[in-house]
């Protein structure tokens, strides 16, 4: 099973503002994550973008919302081939309704239904799209529309856009729990858990320490510095009790940062019944910018994670 995104802060999207912040306050289901992207209205132009993946196929997409004012005209959550739609849920123009919308290949295009949500209520939004044919939504559990018969449509998904269904500038809508996945993610959770402590044993920061990171909203003039390559700076972090009925699917870990010096790029990296595995280069720039990796098995068994040895494996920074 692929897993292409998951992410709920700043450390997994840009924004084309910074009026898009986190919101430790509305939206958000307070015992699963501790915020929301707070993605503010207004020309519909300035939106959240995750961090870059390659999805095709059948694609399941989950996040919850919530909107504590009457909505018109906003752009509203967005799938894109780098700079070209592939699908979207926007405001249809009358207040509190969504329209379905594909790009075939010159302009959106209309499918399904027209489906209507009930302000000051945090919703879950659940689409499975098969690309290039056609989609099925669900609002709060139940079906709300379908549609099918697409004609030039997108095959490729490579990011995530998160623009506001609120076309007042005055107004905000806010995101939580945003995943994509090759599987039924309709019931699944995105719990986000607190770094809470340095490692004892990756403690290869040049300056920095945990509380320098974890900090909401974002605050990018406190950092972690690795300056030399193959230093790994690592952390622990909250304990996560596993919901009955549910597995640990994978873990997530989503990290803003930048190059500069001599690095040439940094790794994301899980330490698991003591042993470093070090994941791929992930392309960072001198900008800031937020990468991410998803470990779907506990590198240390190749089976996936049990709660216990989720909970006393160590995620780290890399220096490259």
């Amino acid at each position: 099973m692929a897993r292409y995104f998951a992410g709920n802060s700043l450390a997994s999207f840009n924004r084309t503002n910074s009026t898009i912040t986190e919101s430790t306050s509305t939206g958000f289901d307070s015992a699963v994550v501790g915020s929301s992207l707070q993605v503010v209205g207004g020309t519909g132009a300035d939106y959240a973008e995750s961090w870059a993946f390659n999805a095709s196929g059948t694609l399941h997409w989950m996040f919850e919302f919530f909107q504590n004012s009457a909505t018109i005209s906003g752009v509203g959550p967005a799938l894109y081939n780098g700079s070209t739609g592939v699908f979207r849920l926007r405001n249809s123009g009358a207040t509190n309704r969504i329209q379905a919308e594909y790009w075939n290949g010159s302009a959106w295009t209309a499918t399904g239904v027209v489906f209507e949500w009930t302000n000051n209520v945090r919703h879950r939004i659940y689409v499975s799209i098969t690309l290039g044919s056609g989609f099925t939504a669900y609002l709060d559990g139940g079906v709300v529309t379908t549609g099918s018969g697409w004609s030039g449509g997108g095959t490729t998904v490579t990011n995530i856009r998160m623009y506001p269904l609120a076309g007042n500038p005055a107004t905000a809508t806010w995101y939580s729990q945003i995943m994509l996945a090759d599987y039924n993610v309709q019931d699944s959770k995105l719990f986000t858990l607190a770094i809470n402590g340095n490692s004892a044993t990756n403690t290869g920061a040049s300056s920095g320490v945990y509380t320098d990171i974890n900090e909401t909203p974002l605050n990018e003039s406190t950092i972690i510095s690795i300056g030399t390559a193959g230093n790994k700076a690592g952390f622990t972090k909250a304990s996560l009790t596993v919901p009955s009925g549910h597995v640990i699917g994978a873990m997530v870990i989503n990290a803003r940062g930048r190059i500069t010096g001599g690095t040439a790029d940094g790794l994301i990296g899980v330490r698991s019944a003591s042993t470093n595995y070090s994941g791929s280069g992930l392309g960072y720039t001198s900008s800031y910018g937020p990468k991410g990796r998803i470990i779907s098995d506990d590198p240390a068994t190749g089976s996936a994670f049990t709660q216990t040895n989720f909970n006393n494996a160590e995620g780290y920074l890399e220096a490259s």
